[in-house]
């Protein structure tokens, strides 16, 4: 995962295309994007096929230290087991 790094104000300056905030884990869906992002730039051959323009959007993500806060900012632990049409 060498393609994310910690945010800071000059990251949509930078040509880093993933940043995080927060401490912890990654959690699953930002993995992912992560290793499509590491894939894409470790495999893809641009020159094999230059009518196809790929790209991967600058993104944020939040480790776990930072969804778990918002969890207990909002009182949220609380409804996290309950069925869909509880919450």
């Amino acid at each position: 995962m060498k393609t994310v790094v910690k945010f800071d104000r000059h990251f949509f300056d930078s040509e880093n295309p993933i940043s995080y905030i927060g401490s912890g884990s990654l959690g699953g869906k930002a993995r992912g994007l992560v290793l499509i992002q590491d894939v894409l730039v470790a495999r893809l051959k641009m020159e094999k096929f230059p009518e196809f323009s790929i790209s991967i959007p600058k993104m944020i993500v939040i480790r776990t230290s930072m969804f778990d806060a918002f969890m207990q900012l909002n009182s949220l632990h609380d409804i996290i087991n309950l069925p869909d049409d509880r919450i």
